[in-house]
């Protein structure tokens, strides 16, 4: 098995940093896989191990996307057998599922950084407790000051950033320099989810206006499963209309159409498997962004 440990593309760096930039993890389906099977041998657990070792071993951006496809179709078609598998404890979408969409956002990235080849980039998932810097808190309460009020970072977390990593330094009057090592500086952000519907998409965009608040130059991107919007938010087209999730640059759905009831989940997800022009279209926007900021390429 190649499960947890799988190579990711050139510059994807998981470094480990004091200042809260650290990746959680560049392989989150593979490292929960590895936890999650051990030594178990049932036939479904043995084929998605090795539907899941082709998809981590793709050479290339084209091989990659058609081992993603390929491994949402076996996923879906087989779910139950694999939650029974496992003991029933892998909740099918907000953690099994979710983790495999993260993991195929980070590929998706790392592929298409590495074909852009511009200096510097880094592509990190971030994990829980940690984030991008979006501000300062002072730190304090009405009533006696101490005399020193403590200065604070303020974070947000999404899951996947492509950026640099720079040194902040925040500066007094006169004073000592304080230094912060390892902080990103997004150029795009990929905040994945399994469906979008009007309450997630609020709070979606809260994010992207704290991230938009700094970094106004970085591109802000939703990449999401299922469309969960209600008939109102499209246009005649079927299209989600794009005033309404301003000042987001785009969501990206992998399934075609609308999500269906909980009921008829698990057909339709066999039924509409991801589609290769949407993680095309991600790859397409990341690199967008990146040449956007102009930087020479590695020699």
């Amino acid at each position: 098995m190649v499960l947890g440990g799988s190579p990711i593309p050139e510059h994807t760096d998981e470094g480990e940093s004091e200042n809260g930039t650290s990746s959680q993890t560049a392989s989150p389906f593979g490292d929960y896989l590895s936890t999650m099977i051990a030594k178990k041998t049932h036939p479904s657990l043995v084929a998605l191990s090795a539907g899941y070792n082709r998809f981590a071993s793709a050479k290339s951006a084209v091989a990659f996307k058609a081992a993603a496809v390929a491994l949402s179709k076996q996923i879906d078609a087989d779910l139950k057998e694999i939650r029974k598998a496992l003991g029933g404890s892998a909740t099918p979408f907000s953690i099994f599922r979710g983790y495999f969409l993260e993991e195929v956002a980070i590929r998706v990235a790392s592929h298409s950084t590495r074909s852009i080849t511009r200096q510097g980039v880094v592509v990190k998932k971030l994990g829980t407790g940690v984030g991008v810097v979006t501000g300062l808190l002072i730190k304090y309460r009405k009533g006696p000051l101490p005399e020193v009020v403590p200065l604070d970072l303020q974070r947000d977390r999404e899951d996947v950033i492509v950026g640099f990593e720079r040194r902040m330094e925040i500066r007094g009057n006169g004073e000592s320099v304080a230094k912060f090592s390892q902080q990103l500086i997004p150029v795009c952000t990929v905040a994945c989810k399994m469906y979008v519907d009007a309450t997630r998409l609020e709070n979606v965009l809260a994010k992207a206006r704290s991230f938009y608040g700094q970094y106004s130059k970085s591109m802000f991107v939703v990449l999401a499963e299922w469309d969960a919007f209600g008939a109102k938010w499209h246009d005649e087209s079927g299209a989600v209309l794009d005033s309404l999730y301003a000042p987001a640059h785009e969501i990206l759905f992998l399934r075609e159409g609308r999500r269906p009831k909980n009921a008829g989940l698990q057909v339709e997800s066999v039924r509409r498997p991801y589609r290769v022009a949407s993680l095309e279209r991600l790859e397409a926007l990341i690199g967008q962004a990146v040449q956007s900021w102009g930087l020479p390429p590695s020699e």
